[in-house]
């Protein structure tokens, strides 16, 4: 019996079988570490968000989302966008 292959098996076996690189410039670096950016922090950093950084990446491949030379760039606004929405506090309300 053949199974018949989904849009979801092909995005699976995309990002499964993605060969290229993901780029992300220092300042990306800039919104996550409260202290100077160095390389040996940035590093630091991206192995303590590693799931988070994975999974922009993962994003970026299904919405096909590539630079010209068919690789990932991770931004700013990438991190922006998959961040959770926190309540600001005390904002809006004076007595």
């Amino acid at each position: 019996m053949r199974r018949q292959v989904t849009e979801q098996d092909r995005e699976a076996s995309l990002i499964r079988e993605y060969r290229g690189i993901v780029r992300f410039p220092r300042r990306v670096f800039q919104r996550i570490l409260p202290e100077r950016r160095t390389p040996e922090r940035c590093v630091e950093a991206y192995y303590l968000q590693r799931t988070r950084f994975e999974s922009i990446a993962e994003r970026k491949l299904r919405r096909r989302q590539l630079t010209e030379d068919g690789n990932v760039e991770i931004s700013g606004r990438d991190l922006r966008e998959g961040a959770p929405r926190t309540p600001s506090l005390g904002m809006g309300h004076r007595r």
